[in-house]
């Protein structure tokens, strides 16, 4: 069985690298052409928007005909729909309660809440346990967490750093909206319910989401773009969401305000997630973008230099990017990114070891080091193969599969800490 899944997996990762071949990396589709409303909040502000207040939302459902009419959708609402695709019941005053009594919901519910308790004894469990010890300083001290090549994968980086005050996330995938279940039949509701949990597939299997898989699901598919499945790690995650508000950087690099049932592509387009984490008071925000950073992209997106090179130290993340940090036309932003973090919690398809200068990094190894799999044969780094050697009496144990060597928990896992940015 583990021979026929990990050939499956080179198939659709050697799909993945064509795709990134053919556009150049983290290559962006969209113009410029939609203006937004007043600014906000500028880059790095607390943009917390309390549950109480009256602004009203629009969402737009992708599929089916209940998303032609783009109607009102209340700030709670946003969890209520949240909760009713990640297959948990509604809390009291949902308008939504009816749809959890169709055998349509009921039986998504079930297999959801099958896969999800697989998934949390298996991987998110022993993850978690794992950051609480070896993340624990580093999550007591950073307020601020960034993910690059992120995809709509809220799970995993909650689960490693759930004290952060601010979440960025940054993909080529479009925001997109949460769809109007209010209006569906139960055959558009099934067919809705369907689609998330064929998109969820390799992320539940794999640990990480397939480029190819994700265009196709989140761009031509029925869920519309990465904020409902977004949405949907958030409330798994136990936390409820309080409010979603459509953005963009504009050329200043600002964030401005844009219509929330605008369809028009926008370039540096994204969502502003408010939510609460289980028994805590405070808010937290998720800022989710789509974008083009790679170094062509960065060169005619001076707001998005400009709101990046702005930003304050960072925790940062990386996992299954491709190793596109790598070459040389992805040096600008690992550069920027390198700046900026003060820790980074990456596997090897991150960035390459050799750019981790040890008068600069400290770093600690974990799991093992096994060499990429078939797909990335080009990508072994003998210098980190080299550093696990070395340093073998110090390299700690990973309890959990996660990465492109899912399948065993061999993978090669790094902390870097900034030495100059140490209190």
């Amino acid at each position: 069985m583990k021979i026929r899944i990990t050939s499956v997996l080179t198939l659709l990762l050697a799909a993945t690298l064509f795709l990134f071949s053919c556009n150049g990396g983290n290559k962006g589709k969209s113009n410029e052409n939609e203006k937004g409303t007043s600014t906000e909040k500028g880059a790095g502000a607390d943009s917390s928007t309390k549950s109480g207040s009256a602004k009203d939302t629009n969402t737009v459902s992708k599929g089916t005909n209940a998303g032609t009419e783009a109607p009102v959708m209340k700030e709670r609402m946003f969890n209520d729909v949240a909760r009713l695709l990640a297959g948990l019941p509604q809390e009291k005053g949902s308008k939504l309660d009816s749809l959890e009594k169709t055998p349509t919901w009921k039986s998504h519910a079930a297999n959801f809440n099958r896969t999800w308790a697989s998934i949390t004894k298996k991987r998110l469990g022993p993850m978690a346990n794992w950051a609480s010890k070896e993340l624990k300083d580093i999550n007591a001290d950073g307020d601020e967490m960034f993910y690059p090549f992120s995809g709509p994968d809220f799970m995993n980086m909650f689960t490693f750093f759930p004290e952060a005050k601010t979440y960025r996330m940054l993909a080529l995938e479009p925001a997109g909206f949460l769809p109007n279940v209010d209006k569906f039949n139960e055959e558009e509701l099934n067919i809705y319910l369907n689609s998330v949990q064929k998109d969820l597939k390799d992320i539940f299997i794999l640990s990480f989401f397939i480029t190819k898989n994700m265009h196709k699901d989140l761009v031509h598919g029925t869920v519309n773009g990465a904020l409902p499945l977004i949405s949907i790690f958030i409330v798994r995650t136990g936390n409820t969401i309080l409010n979603i508000e459509r953005i963009r950087i504009d050329k200043d690099g600002k964030i401005v305000a844009m219509p929330n049932d605008s369809t028009v592509k926008a370039i540096n387009a994204g969502v502003r997630i408010t939510f609460k984490p289980k028994d805590k008071e405070e808010t937290r925000t998720v800022y989710y973008f789509s974008a083009d950073i790679s170094d062509v992209g960065l060169d005619k997106n001076p707001g998005l230099n400009k709101y990046l090179s702005d930003l304050g130290p960072q925790n940062s993340y990386l996992k299954s990017a491709s190793y596109l940090l790598h070459y040389d036309h992805f040096s600008k932003f690992r550069n920027l990114l390198l700046d900026k973090s003060d820790h980074l919690l990456q596997d090897d398809a991150g960035v390459a070891y050799r750019f981790f200068k040890k008068d600069i990094w400290d770093i600690q190894l974990y799991g093992k080091w096994v060499k990429p799999i078939p797909l990335f044969h080009k990508m072994e780094q003998l210098d980190l193969k080299e550093a696990y050697q070395k340093d073998s009496s110090n390299v700690r144990p990973i309890p959990f599969s996660i990465g492109y060597n899912f399948s065993s928990k061999d993978s090669p896992i790094l902390i870097l800490a900034n030495k100059k940015k140490k209190k």
